[in-house]
């Protein structure tokens, strides 16, 4: 009965006092398979990063009787999914010398730590884990592997992961489109903007930011007026792109300016010398 209400409890958000409490109940209990429940449903409940959090589902974790790979995945996507990289990368390799296995989520995570933090090549041996957990074929992963050797700039890579891919979804396409556009190789990016079958704002957005920071404001108009949907991204690149642009006119104008004075002078010295 009371496992029963527990459980009923943990499908619900849980703040940090409840959930001591909860946790409490769970350890007198003896109902430790809970446990992961409760980890899931404090992390699910924490809008934003907290340490205190953070480091009470780490306790639990640490000192679970029966830990399991479920509870410390979401950990492990917790931490990245609010900036905590290297703790993140931490916690993945010490769930996996528990012997525990990483979850897609989990090693997809772990990708994204690494991306987004110093320890970048250290995606590689997690890129090669994905293979000795039969990963390979998740979108999730696969996703997550172009991130980062796109922030390696290794875009033959990164083309190779996509190429292989034997699903794709519109995170897939705007991944690789980004890293091309990151790497400033703008022929590709547009190449792989042309062929994706559903453009949402975010594809959109990337290849108009593109244009605009290269001062192609012509191209960028062109498909502003194009887009089936905008948001302030899509004017704010567009703001951004005309000040550029008139910036490069404008040095350009003091440049030309700066010519002619030291012409003017030139002339002024020969014909009207002191």
């Amino acid at each position: 009965m009371l496992a029963a209400k527990l459980t009923a409890i943990l499908t619900k958000n849980v703040t940090a006092c409840p959930a001591k409490q909860i946790h409490a109940l769970i350890i007198i209990s003896g109902l430790n398979k809970l446990e992961s429940h409760l980890v899931r449903q404090i992390l699910l409940s924490a809008c934003n990063y907290s340490k205190s959090i953070a480091q009470y589902v780490q306790n639990i974790l640490y000192h679970s009787q029966n830990p399991d790979g479920f509870s410390w995945s979401c950990m492990i996507r917790y931490f990245s999914q609010q900036g905590q990289f290297k703790e993140a990368l931490s916690l993945y390799v010490k769930m996996q010398t528990l012997g525990l296995y990483p979850s897609t989520f989990a090693l997809s995570s772990a990708l994204r730590a690494c991306a987004r933090s110093v320890y970048k090549t250290q995606g590689t041996l997690v890129h090669a884990q994905s293979f000795k957990f039969g990963f390979c074929g998740c979108v999730y992963v696969e996703t997550a592997l172009m991130d980062l050797y796109s922030k390696l700039g290794d875009m033959n890579n990164a083309q190779k992961v996509f190429d292989e891919m034997l699903e794709k979804n519109v995170v897939s396409w705007n991944t690789i489109l980004s890293g091309y556009l990151r790497s400033a190789n703008l022929v590709e990016a547009q190449r792989v903007f042309d062929k994706i079958p559903t453009k949402d704002v975010i594809s959109w957005n990337s290849i108009l930011a593109g244009y605009a920071k290269i001062g192609d404001m012509e191209e960028a108009c062109h498909l502003f007026e194009q887009m089936p949907e905008r948001n302030c991204a899509s004017w704010n690149a567009m703001i951004s792109g005309f000040h550029k642009r008139a910036c490069w006119q404008l040095t350009n104008l003091c440049e030309d300016l700066r010519n002619k004075a030291r012409s003017y002078t030139f002339l002024s010295l020969l014909f009207f010398p002191f």
